[in-house]
């Protein structure tokens, strides 16, 4: 497997490798002066990332550890992070989730850059807080947002997402991705 989806909001690319009950593989890129995905947690999954181009700063609570080509991090399940480019030029690396959650970890980046190539994202990239409400619920076991916690993100959603549904919003369907998200995949430059 090799599919290629591009957030034109952030200037990042992943490319899926493997995608199975045990692992999921990816290569990401990223441009210079990418910020990265806001902090997260995998309530499930440990993530470990190995950086082969540039140099990529990953935050996981209040450490920071700078990497380059060859160094890597694990985050394991539970833990708050994130990543940003912190070099001059672009950056490459490859990560894994264990286990790999196929279906949710799939879901959430395709319909999350199809959300941004569509233009339905902040120019952070970040889908509306009633988009989440509804897709919440089909990725929660795959991602969630650090803040505010779970135990109170979860009945809030769970709050916004009949108003969600009533506005219009509904999860983004397999074929829904493929027509919102009609712009053609980047090949991977490394």
């Amino acid at each position: 497997m090799s599919e290629t989806i591009h957030n034109p909001i952030t200037g990042a690319s992943l490319t899926f490798l493997e995608l199975n009950e045990e692992l999921v593989r990816f290569h990401a890129t990223g441009i210079q002066g990418d910020r990265g995905p806001v902090p997260h947690v995998h309530p499930f999954q440990e993530e470990r990332f190995l950086v082969t181009r540039g140099s990529v700063a990953f935050v996981m609570g209040k450490q920071e550890v700078v990497c380059g080509p060859g160094e890597g991090v694990a985050v394991p399940a539970g833990v708050a992070h994130t990543f940003h480019n912190a070099g001059d030029g672009d950056f490459g690396m490859f990560g894994e989730y264990r286990p790999g959650l196929p279906k949710q970890s799939y879901r959430f980046h395709d319909v999350y850059y199809a959300l941004a190539r569509a233009g339905m994202t902040n120019a952070k990239g970040m889908p509306s807080i009633w988009q989440m409400a509804v897709e919440m619920p089909l990725v929660s076991d795959h991602v969630r947002v650090a803040s505010p916690a779970w135990p109170i993100q979860r009945p809030v959603l769970a709050l916004l997402r009949p108003l969600a549904r009533i506005m219009g919003y509904r999860p983004l369907e397999s074929a829904s991705v493929e027509t919102i998200a009609a712009t053609p995949a980047v090949p991977d430059a490394s």
